[in-house]
């Protein structure tokens, strides 16, 4: 596991002993930063630099510690992130990316909550290699799970009022964009999402919203997870195939293969990763789960590229949007009604 030194801003493998750290959670955009990216001497020093500026201005504050006064908001909280990030540097700097700024602003809370050491999908896998990528991808969810807190930071969520006090606060125009976030629809955050005992949510501007156990039942209501695997009351690997292929069935990948490959770890399970092989990753998952589970329950789920609109009760041009904003598994229609209910029943 490569973890970022979040004083040093250097990447350090540990193999043997891991100590605690902090993860990031995101969607991901079209300013990511790779290890490649991260790793010269000139731009780590460069970081440095503007980490020590966000350090001195840096009004957030996490989950684990105490939201500051009034008096300390000031305008990298109100107004965007990004306007303000980018003010720190020219514009036709190298640095002039989202990604830097998101894994920079991860490394302050990580501090303030205590802990050397973060960990992020987009620059701690070296993605060149397909040994290494392949072991990350079947680790992620041990990952998640081991991590001390997990930062779920939310891009397309804002909160303009300086006031604000917590997700009891939150305005309707924020609950909504809260409720409607991307992070809610995309295949990789659900186990981001179950995997951590602590999960703390900032807006666009990072802002608090809250953790995970204060926002259960909203979270449960956007989800459709029950409760008590948000809450850790029970391990949702404990769950029947049905209710875990229930969660995932309304989010969406941008690689086909990854709707199969995000779910290894809810489903405990290890397979190589074969790029390029579209639906025979479901395939695989469904031959893998089957080796460690009798829960037929599993033949009820389907690629959405292999139905009909007849089949799916949905019109040619909703098929073709939902193709066209990625891969997505779907309930099969013709699979029995009376199962299935019975399946989900008591999630």
């Amino acid at each position: 596991m490569r973890l970022i030194n979040t004083y040093t801003l250097e990447l350090e493998d540990c193999l043997e002993v891991i100590p605690k750290y902090a993860i990031l959670s995101h969607t991901w955009g079209n300013e990511e930063v790779t290890l490649q990216d991260w790793s010269t001497p000139e731009t780590r020093n460069q970081l440095l630099s503007l980490l020590k500026i966000l350090e001195n201005e840096d009004p957030t504050y996490s989950g684990l510690t105490d939201p500051p006064s009034l008096a300390h908001t000031n305008r990298i909280e109100i107004e965007l992130g990004v306007r303000d990030w980018r003010s720190l540097i020219s514009p036709d700097s190298h640095l002039n990316r989202f990604g830097y700024w998101k894994i920079l602003k991860a490394c302050l809370l990580a501090r303030k909550d205590g802990l050397k050491f973060l960990w992020a999908d987009t620059n701690c896998i070296e993605k060149t290699s397909s040994a290494e990528l392949s072991e990350a991808i079947n680790s992620m969810y041990a990952w998640y799970r081991s991590s001390a807190v997990c930062y779920a930071y939310l891009s397309d969520v804002y909160i303009k009022d300086p006031t604000y006090e917590g997700i009891g606060d939150l305005r309707d125009d924020s609950l909504e964009s809260f409720r409607q976030s991307r992070w809610f629809r995309r295949g990789w955050t659900l186990q981001e999402l179950l995997a951590p005992r602590k999960v703390c949510f900032f807006s666009r501007n990072w802002t608090f919203i809250g953790t995970k156990n204060e926002m259960a039942s909203l979270l449960e209501e956007i989800t459709r997870v029950n409760k008590k695997y948000l809450l850790y009351a029970q391990d949702i690997r404990s769950a029947s195939v049905a209710q875990r292929m229930a969660a995932v069935a309304d989010r969406t990948t941008t690689r086909p293969e990854d709707i199969a490959y995000c779910l290894l770890g809810l489903f405990n399970v290890n397979m190589p990763l074969l790029y390029g092989e579209g639906g025979m990753a479901f395939v695989r998952l469904q031959e893998e789960i089957m080796k460690v589970s009798d829960d037929h329950s599993i033949f009820a789920w389907t690629w959405l590229t292999e139905l009909t609109g007849r089949i799916t009760n949905k019109t040619t041009s909703e098929i073709a949007t939902m193709r066209r904003n990625g891969l997505t598994l779907v309930y099969k229609p013709n699979f029995p009604a009376n199962r299935m209910n019975v399946l989900l029943q008591n999630r």
